[in-house]
Protein backbone atom coordinates (compact mmCIF):
# COMPACT_ATOMS: atom_id res chain seq x y z
CA UNK A 1 0.00 0.00 0.00
CA UNK A 2 1.65 3.43 -1.29
CA UNK A 3 0.00 6.68 -0.39
CA UNK A 4 2.17 10.02 -1.77
CA UNK A 5 2.42 12.61 -0.07
CA UNK A 6 -0.78 14.75 -2.76
CA UNK A 7 -2.70 12.48 -0.95
CA UNK A 8 -1.35 13.05 2.73
CA UNK A 9 -3.54 15.53 5.16
CA UNK A 10 -0.99 17.65 6.74
CA UNK A 11 -2.42 18.63 10.65
CA UNK A 12 1.13 20.03 11.56
CA UNK A 13 4.27 21.36 11.07
CA UNK A 14 7.75 22.22 12.42
CA UNK A 15 6.11 25.39 13.71
CA UNK A 16 3.19 24.01 15.52
CA UNK A 17 3.76 20.06 16.31
CA UNK A 18 4.85 20.63 20.02
CA UNK A 19 1.30 21.62 20.56
CA UNK A 20 -0.83 18.50 20.29
CA UNK A 21 -4.09 20.54 20.13
CA UNK A 22 -3.07 22.42 17.01
CA UNK A 23 -3.28 19.36 14.59
CA UNK A 24 -6.14 18.48 16.93
CA UNK A 25 -7.83 21.82 15.34
CA UNK A 26 -6.67 21.24 11.80
CA UNK A 27 -8.36 18.05 11.51
CA UNK A 28 -11.50 18.91 12.97
CA UNK A 29 -11.73 22.25 10.83
CA UNK A 30 -10.89 19.21 7.84
CA UNK A 31 -13.84 16.49 9.58
CA UNK A 32 -16.76 18.96 9.22
CA UNK A 33 -15.63 21.09 5.75
CA UNK A 34 -13.99 18.27 3.32
CA UNK A 35 -16.68 16.61 1.25
CA UNK A 36 -13.59 15.29 -0.91
CA UNK A 37 -12.24 13.52 2.17
CA UNK A 38 -15.24 11.99 3.19
CA UNK A 39 -15.09 8.54 2.01
CA UNK A 40 -11.73 7.90 4.22
CA UNK A 41 -13.54 10.58 6.99
CA UNK A 42 -16.14 7.97 7.27
CA UNK A 43 -14.31 5.21 8.69
CA UNK A 44 -12.70 7.27 11.46
CA UNK A 45 -14.35 5.94 14.69
CA UNK A 46 -16.98 8.85 16.05
CA UNK A 47 -17.35 10.61 19.12
CA UNK A 48 -19.79 7.60 20.44
CA UNK A 49 -17.50 4.56 19.07
CA UNK A 50 -16.78 1.79 21.32
CA UNK A 51 -13.23 1.99 20.36
CA UNK A 52 -12.56 5.05 22.86
CA UNK A 53 -14.06 3.57 26.16
CA UNK A 54 -10.63 2.67 26.43
CA UNK A 55 -8.42 5.42 26.13
CA UNK A 56 -7.68 7.21 29.44
CA UNK A 57 -9.70 10.70 27.99
CA UNK A 58 -12.53 9.19 27.63
CA UNK A 59 -12.63 7.23 31.45
CA UNK A 60 -14.54 8.86 34.56
CA UNK A 61 -12.72 10.89 37.53
CA UNK A 62 -12.98 6.81 38.98
CA UNK A 63 -11.69 4.84 35.98
CA UNK A 64 -8.89 7.38 35.60
CA UNK A 65 -7.91 6.73 39.44
CA UNK A 66 -8.20 3.02 39.20
CA UNK A 67 -5.25 3.53 37.07
CA UNK A 68 -2.70 3.75 39.50
CA UNK A 69 -0.85 5.50 36.82
CA UNK A 70 0.08 8.64 38.33
CA UNK A 71 2.13 9.52 34.70
CA UNK A 72 -0.93 8.47 32.59
CA UNK A 73 -3.33 10.31 35.26
CA UNK A 74 -1.37 13.66 35.03
CA UNK A 75 -1.47 13.88 31.52
CA UNK A 76 -4.95 12.99 30.86
CA UNK A 77 -5.70 15.99 32.92
CA UNK A 78 -3.24 18.06 31.26
CA UNK A 79 -5.09 16.92 27.96
CA UNK A 80 -8.04 17.73 29.17
CA UNK A 81 -7.67 21.42 30.89
CA UNK A 82 -5.79 21.76 27.15
CA UNK A 83 -9.18 20.99 25.27
CA UNK A 84 -11.61 23.15 27.37
CA UNK A 85 -9.23 26.05 26.50
CA UNK A 86 -9.29 25.34 22.80
CA UNK A 87 -13.15 24.91 22.89
CA UNK A 88 -14.09 27.87 24.69
CA UNK A 89 -11.12 29.48 22.44
CA UNK A 90 -13.11 28.26 19.03
CA UNK A 91 -16.56 27.92 20.26
CA UNK A 92 -16.51 23.84 20.36
CA UNK A 93 -17.63 21.44 22.73
CA UNK A 94 -15.08 19.98 24.95
CA UNK A 95 -15.90 16.72 23.75
CA UNK A 96 -15.26 17.33 20.34
CA UNK A 97 -11.86 18.61 20.66
CA UNK A 98 -11.00 15.78 23.07
CA UNK A 99 -11.86 13.20 19.67
CA UNK A 100 -10.69 15.32 17.30
CA UNK A 101 -7.23 15.23 19.77
CA UNK A 102 -7.12 11.36 20.60
CA UNK A 103 -8.17 10.71 17.05
CA UNK A 104 -4.94 12.91 15.84
CA UNK A 105 -2.69 10.97 18.26
CA UNK A 106 -3.97 7.44 17.31
CA UNK A 107 -3.67 7.62 13.41
CA UNK A 108 -1.39 10.53 12.90
CA UNK A 109 2.34 9.61 11.85
CA UNK A 110 5.21 12.17 12.77
CA UNK A 111 7.69 12.31 9.91
CA UNK A 112 10.84 14.14 9.53
CA UNK A 113 11.00 15.80 5.75
CA UNK A 114 14.44 16.29 4.24
CA UNK A 115 13.62 20.13 3.75
CA UNK A 116 10.63 20.97 5.86
CA UNK A 117 11.20 19.34 9.60
CA UNK A 118 8.87 17.59 11.04
CA UNK A 119 5.32 17.51 9.56
CA UNK A 120 2.33 15.39 11.28
CA UNK A 121 0.57 13.67 8.91
CA UNK A 122 -2.63 11.40 8.36
CA UNK A 123 -1.91 8.67 5.50
CA UNK A 124 -5.34 7.73 5.10
CA UNK A 125 -5.29 3.51 4.49
CA UNK A 126 -2.22 3.25 6.00
CA UNK A 127 -3.64 4.46 9.65
CA UNK A 128 -6.31 1.67 9.42
CA UNK A 129 -3.06 -1.12 10.17
CA UNK A 130 -3.64 -2.40 13.62
CA UNK A 131 -1.00 -3.40 15.68
CA UNK A 132 0.65 -6.44 16.49
CA UNK A 133 3.75 -6.84 18.25
CA UNK A 134 6.76 -8.18 16.29
CA UNK A 135 4.94 -8.05 12.77
CA UNK A 136 7.01 -8.23 10.48
CA UNK A 137 5.83 -6.06 7.53
CA UNK A 138 7.55 -2.32 7.73
CA UNK A 139 6.33 1.39 7.29
CA UNK A 140 8.65 3.33 4.77
CA UNK A 141 9.21 6.58 3.27
CA UNK A 142 10.62 7.63 -0.05
CA UNK A 143 12.01 11.03 -0.37
CA UNK A 144 12.86 12.04 -4.40
CA UNK A 145 14.64 15.48 -4.86
CA UNK A 146 13.27 17.62 -8.16
CA UNK A 147 15.38 20.24 -10.35
CA UNK A 148 13.72 22.90 -8.70
CA UNK A 149 14.70 21.92 -5.27
CA UNK A 150 11.46 20.18 -3.79
CA UNK A 151 10.81 16.67 -2.66
CA UNK A 152 8.10 14.34 -3.44
CA UNK A 153 7.23 12.08 -1.01
CA UNK A 154 5.75 8.53 -0.94
CA UNK A 155 4.75 6.50 2.14
CA UNK A 156 4.54 3.17 1.82
CA UNK A 157 3.67 0.02 3.95
CA UNK A 158 5.85 -2.74 2.42
CA UNK A 159 4.97 -6.79 3.21
CA UNK A 160 8.12 -8.54 4.74
CA UNK A 161 6.21 -11.84 4.79
CA UNK A 162 4.27 -14.26 2.69
CA UNK A 163 0.34 -12.72 3.53
CA UNK A 164 -2.43 -15.31 3.05
CA UNK A 165 -5.75 -14.75 1.30
CA UNK A 166 -7.64 -12.59 3.67
CA UNK A 167 -5.54 -12.72 6.38
CA UNK A 168 -4.89 -8.72 8.17
CA UNK A 169 -1.86 -7.01 8.18
CA UNK A 170 -0.51 -5.41 10.98
CA UNK A 171 1.89 -3.39 12.01
CA UNK A 172 4.12 -2.83 15.04
CA UNK A 173 3.52 0.64 16.70
CA UNK A 174 5.94 0.74 19.09
CA UNK A 175 8.94 -0.23 16.26
CA UNK A 176 10.43 3.51 17.18
CA UNK A 177 14.08 2.90 16.32
CA UNK A 178 15.01 0.12 18.13
CA UNK A 179 12.71 1.03 21.20
CA UNK A 180 9.74 -0.61 21.90
CA UNK A 181 6.87 1.63 23.70
CA UNK A 182 5.86 0.72 27.02
CA UNK A 183 2.31 0.06 28.00
CA UNK A 184 2.53 3.35 29.45
CA UNK A 185 2.27 5.01 26.03
CA UNK A 186 0.49 2.50 24.57
CA UNK A 187 -2.75 2.89 26.78
CA UNK A 188 -2.14 6.92 26.79
CA UNK A 189 -2.33 6.89 23.09
CA UNK A 190 -4.04 4.06 21.78
CA UNK A 191 -6.32 2.69 24.56
CA UNK A 192 -4.65 -0.79 24.90
CA UNK A 193 -2.10 -3.06 26.67
CA UNK A 194 0.41 -5.14 24.95
CA UNK A 195 1.03 -8.05 27.20
CA UNK A 196 4.22 -9.15 24.10
CA UNK A 197 7.51 -9.80 25.29
CA UNK A 198 8.91 -7.02 24.02
CA UNK A 199 6.64 -4.40 25.67
CA UNK A 200 6.88 -6.29 29.30
CA UNK A 201 10.68 -5.54 28.79
CA UNK A 202 9.95 -2.06 28.13
CA UNK A 203 7.93 -1.47 30.86
CA UNK A 204 10.43 -3.36 33.08
CA UNK A 205 13.26 -0.94 32.17
CA UNK A 206 11.04 2.22 32.82
CA UNK A 207 10.10 0.84 36.02
CA UNK A 208 13.56 -0.20 37.08
CA UNK A 209 14.67 3.52 36.37
CA UNK A 210 14.15 6.68 38.83
CA UNK A 211 10.81 7.83 36.75
CA UNK A 212 9.09 5.08 38.58
CA UNK A 213 9.19 6.04 41.93
CA UNK A 214 5.39 7.77 41.62
CA UNK A 215 4.04 3.86 40.21
CA UNK A 216 5.51 2.22 43.25
CA UNK A 217 3.94 4.62 45.81
CA UNK A 218 0.88 4.53 43.98
CA UNK A 219 1.05 0.86 43.64
CA UNK A 220 1.59 0.97 47.41
CA UNK A 221 -1.64 2.81 48.79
Amino acid sequence: LAVPIGAAIELADQTTIADPSAAALVFLQAYKASADMQPYLDLVPRLDSPDLATVPDFFTDEELEMLQCPDVQEKTRRRSELCATRASEHGLSVEEVKWALCTVAMRCFTVPTPDQGLKRLLLPGIDLFNHAAGAPHNFRVRWTPHADGTYEGLFKCVAAAEVAAGEEIHIDYGRDGAAAYTNLQYLQRYGFVDESTSAIKADKAWLASADDCVVHEALAQ
